[in-house]
């Protein structure tokens, strides 16, 4: 029985802790109003911890070169992919940047963490109503509603 208690539980903070990351994220970009096609120039690799079975990952970051005003800026990526196929040098992207600021820049993302935000907090509900539905059709349901 602790287990319906603490699904939902679980799944409703990462739900909420994954949409309060894509929000402060995309808040931070607000002022990233202009655009200009950035190249990738290379590939930076990051090996992760050790996972519970022990083996090791690696995931590979973009880093795109791009002009503004005759200048040139690098930036980053900071979603990174256990595929390095998926960033082919002298590939390009939109790069979204501060007019004010040029160095602040962006590569708009796919917005995983908002579609995965919102599919555990739907988890979360479903788990929450889940014994009350069960007890429902098992007819042993405490309260009767009558209108």
């Amino acid at each position: 029985m602790i287990f319906f208690l603490i699904f939902p539980v679980i799944f409703g903070l990462v739900g909420i802790l994954l949409l309060y990351f894509h929000f402060k994220i995309n808040k931070s970009r607000r002022t990233c109003t202009s655009q200009t096609t950035g190249r990738v120039i290379r590939v930076k690799s990051s090996i992760s911890g050790r996972s519970t079975n022990g083996t090791r990952a690696t995931y590979y970051y973009p880093v795109f070169q791009y002009y503004v005003n005759g200048m040139e800026y690098t930036l980053t990526t900071s979603t990174g992919s256990g595929n390095p196929k998926l960033f082919p040098l002298d590939s390009t992207a939109t790069v979204y940047y501060d007019p004010s600021s040029p160095e602040k820049a962006y590569v708009k993302e796919t917005g995983v963490a908002l579609i995965v935000g919102v599919v555990f907090l739907v988890c979360a509900v479903l788990f929450a109503f889940l014994p009350f539905l069960l007890l429902k059709l098992a007819g042993t349901f405490p309260l009767t509603f009558t209108s």
